[in-house]
């Protein structure tokens, strides 16, 4: 790894004519000039990182270049060019900056639409990188470890992303998914823990196994397009005290005690919209209050079965119609009595 700091120093004796020799001060003065000569070479290891720092392979029958590989020793900020050798570079391969813990900022080219497995892992010292719009997914592990990380933008471009794509990225605190993205992978912000803000994108249909495990995100709007979310996908975040469900069928979820998606948060109701079937009365250990015109309407104690505007009452046996005007009232069909939140009224 680069040398970040050295401090030389000789120290002569007072009595230095008495002490040393001519041969020991000619000895001495000869250590010293080397040792000064050394001095370019060290400041020269601590400059920014270049391209001469790359390794690049052929791709594509010989009309472009994969990034292959970085020395380890590389620091600071580091751009990539977008043409080498007269070529356009395509890719960053597999694992190319991994451990490259002394770069503090990578600019990747336009020109680059793949980035490989655990490309940038363990980057530790790593604060910004950019993904260019061409690139189509986040690989597996590809930030994984980065700590130092405090915010990414994902393009529109990408659809997917990979498992553990930014686990252990400890500093980051925003993260917007857009769109484009249709699953997360398995634990792939896990351990995030700066992680306070959070936006799932509208088509979003799959977070996988603690996909934000132990991340610090205040609140959580599920997608209509959500329809599995994985093992643990949420639990241990504490500072999760808002879920709001906007999905008219209940994504799937892990609800087993001991790994249940929602186990250990700080929320413990969930709110859901008007006509919205399969969450029942509680839905991953929260309880289930409807929601209509954005506000909420009534929880459903013993109510087990709702389809806009029609409730069924299993303490009562009845079904009941919803008031849509007022978004307040249900009233039993059989009786003809009016009910909001325990009154009742002819």
């Amino acid at each position: 790894k680069a040398l970040v700091s050295m401090e030389i120093g000789l120290h002569y004796p007072s009595n230095l004519k008495t002490a040393c020799s001519p041969l020991d001060l000619e000895l001495t003065r000869g250590m010293r000039f080397n040792i000064l000569l050394l001095v370019p070479l060290i400041i020269a290891s601590l400059q920014a990182a270049s391209v001469d720092d790359l390794t690049f392979t052929l791709i594509d029958e010989g009309t472009a270049y994969d990034v292959t590989d970085c020395d380890n020793g590389a620091s600071g900020p580091l751009r990539i060019p977008a043409i080498y050798n007269g070529l356009p570079v395509k890719s960053i391969g597999s694992s190319a900056f991994i451990f490259c813990d002394n770069l503090t900022s990578v600019t990747i080219p336009d020109s680059v639409t793949s980035i490989g497995a655990s490309a940038f892992r363990d980057c530790s010292s790593l604060t910004s990188i950019n993904i260019p719009d061409g690139v189509p997914n986040l690989s597996p592990w590809v930030f994984w470890g980065c700590s130092s990380l405090t915010n990414v933008t994902i393009p529109d471009s990408v659809t997917s992303i990979g498992d553990s794509a930014f686990r252990d990225c400890s500093s980051l605190t925003s993260v917007t998914i857009p769109d484009s993205v249709i699953s997360i992978g398995d634990y792939a912000f896990s351990e995030c823990s700066s992680l306070g803000n959070l936006t799932l994108g509208s088509n979003v249909a799959s977070i996988g196994d603690q996909g934000f495990y132990r991340t610090g995100i205040a609140s959580l709007t599920i997608p209509k397009s959500m329809v599995f979310m994985g093992e643990e996908a949420f639990r241990e975040c504490g500072r999760l005290i808002s879920v709001t469900s906007e999905a008219l069928i209940a994504p799937a979820i892990n609800s087993s005690f001991g790994s249940g998606t929602f186990r250990d948060i700080g929320a413990t109701r969930i709110t859901v919209p008007a006509g919205s079937s399969g969450y029942g009365s509680s839905y991953g250990g929260m309880k289930v209050v409807i929601i209509s015109n954005g506000d909420p309407a009534w929880e459903p104690q013993g109510w087990v079965y709702f389809s806009w505007p029609y409730a069924y009452s299993s303490n009562e046996g009845r079904w009941h119609y919803f008031d849509v005007s007022s978004t307040q009232w249900v009233v039993d069909l059989v009786t003809g009595i009016w009910e909001t939140l325990g009154s009742s009224e002819d």
